[in-house]
């Protein structure tokens, strides 16, 4: 069964999204909920799969929050809550099967279509790199984990990939895996092929107490969306998923966010921002928006 949550709908006469607006859809899975979100506006637009780390029925990762900071930014994203089965072949079924939902959405720009990934989800964001390449046209894996021999059996085939790579790693994520080796080992595999970007951010302090000792766990870094990643990854995606007229619209919604503006009900008169109700945004470059907030 299918839920939404309508945060917020901005409907806008000049330009195709806002940053602030989206749809948010929660999808029931047996163990918690798989994650659409998409901008608000006329596509289509580029779009997102992001696949989460964990083992069993442990989740690494924030679906949710990374589904709509994707929206916020302009990409139709799709976030899967794949069952709790440890071997990788099914997750791999499963990863796949979800790029074919996301790819089937309406407004998706299949030209641009961007799949991300951390820990197991890393993993499983190479291996549809090389198994969907004629799908795929950037990838980000972040922490990517080995599964015994399932990374570098993927590094062998890495010829497949000629999309753009982003690389990401704390220096101290060594508490699992010598993830910081790992994410090497990718970057360096597949910088015979294609383009790769690698970063390697400082040591993350995990229990946030000031002190960065052999406690901290770096792998926790991209539990949630937080800096100082969340900016790299994406303008990564911005520069390889977004065609110029998409920064050009993205321009004009940042000028809007500093222009003076009076909201009107539709009967004309002016009122105060309230919610549960349609509105007239008037702004004085001219450009109106209609909007309906609920909350």
């Amino acid at each position: 069964m299918r839920l939404l949550f309508a945060v917020l709908a901005i409907f806008s006469i000049k330009y195709s999204f806002s940053q602030e607006s989206y749809i948010l859809d929660s999808i029931s899975e047996p163990n918690g909920f798989t994650y659409l979100a998409r901008p608000i506006g006329t596509g289509p637009f580029p779009a997102v799969l992001y696949s989460h780390g964990g083992l069993g029925g442990v989740i690494g990762g924030d679906l949710r929050a990374t589904c709509i900071s994707l929206a916020q930014s302009g990409y139709i994203s799709w976030c899967e809550l794949r069952s709790d089965t440890l071997p990788i072949p099914p997750h791999i079924e499963q990863v796949e099967i979800s790029l074919d939902s996301l790819l089937n959405q309406s407004d998706v720009d299949l030209d641009n279509i961007g799949i991300i990934g951390f820990s197991r989800g890393g993993l499983l964001t190479l291996v549809t790199a090389v198994n969907r390449y004629s799908d795929v046209n950037a990838v980000v894996t972040m922490a990517p984990a080995a599964a015994g021999n399932y990374l570098y059996n993927t590094l062998n085939q890495a010829y497949a990939i000629d999309d753009p790579v982003l690389v990401l790693v704390a220096e101290n994520d060594l508490y699992q895996d010598d993830h910081v080796q790992l994410a090497d080992d990718v970057a360096q595999a597949l910088d015979t092929y294609t383009d790769v970007i690698h970063i390697e951010y400082d040591a993350y302090d995990s229990d946030n107490n000031g002190v960065i000792n052999n406690l901290d766990d770096g792998h926790e870094l991209f539990w949630e969306v937080q800096q100082p990643y969340w900016s790299d990854l994406i303008e990564f995606l911005d520069n390889n998923l977004k065609d110029d007229s998409s920064f050009v619209e993205q321009i004009q919604v940042n000028q809007n966010e500093n222009r003076s503006f009076k909201i009107i009900d539709m009967l004309g008169r002016e009122v105060n921002h309230k919610t549960n109700a349609t509105l007239l945004y008037l702004f004085d470059n001219g450009i109106v928006e209609k909007k309906f907030v609920v909350e």
